[in-house]
């Protein structure tokens, strides 16, 4: 697991969500409402065919985070390829948000290489991506990288960070379940 400390949530909770639609926004603080925690997914782009590939993949944990009222959030820097991201039910299953810069600043992502394509594991991740039937574009910022990070609502305490560190660099679902599942499970368990 890779659990880096330098996401702070309360840098993050005030930012303003903007819905897909254009129509409303939101914040992280408003998203945590009412819930015990929030798995934050920062997507590099919505075109990205391995963007699509992780966000499936997490999304395949959401049934399972909704029973423990953990919220699946989605953030997107920019809204280039949105509408094929989100057709036909699309990719992500959770709550999706465009948060032009300031998500991915505060979050401390950061920006590859270009020469980051040439890696082996960039190949490969795509090529299993292309194989489960996931397809994208070039739009848009191509070199942000994102993460996904499991915060506590009511604590704000980070419980899983997860940098990317290339393309396709995506954390197990189950390594995402398992961290919800323990902290929120003894939490739970206190509380009785």
């Amino acid at each position: 697991m890779k659990k880096q400390t330098n996401i702070v949530f309360s840098q993050l909770k005030d930012i303003p969500l903007a819905a897909l639609d254009g129509k409303s926004s939101s914040t992280l603080s408003q998203v945590c409402e009412g819930r015990q925690g929030v798995v934050l997914s920062m997507l590099r782009r919505f075109g990205c065919v391995l963007c699509r590939d992780g966000a499936a993949q997490l999304s395949t944990i959401k049934s399972d985070l909704d029973a423990l009222n953990v919220g699946l959030v989605g953030v997107a820097p920019e809204h280039l390829g949105q509408d094929e991201f989100t057709k036909d039910g699309g990719y992500f299953k959770g709550d999706l948000f465009c948060a032009n810069f300031g998500c991915n600043r505060y979050a401390q992502t950061t920006r590859a290489s270009i020469f980051s394509l040439l890696r082996p594991s960039v190949w490969k991740a795509a090529s299993e991506a292309k194989s489960r039937g996931k397809d994208g574009n070039f739009q848009g910022d191509g070199l942000q990288l994102g993460g996904t990070f499991v915060f506590d609502c009511a604590s704000g305490e980070v419980l899983f960070a997860h940098y990317q560190e290339h393309f396709g660099d995506h954390p197990d679902p189950q390594e995402v379940l398992k961290v919800v599942k323990d902290h929120f499970s003894a939490k739970e368990a206190d509380t009785q």
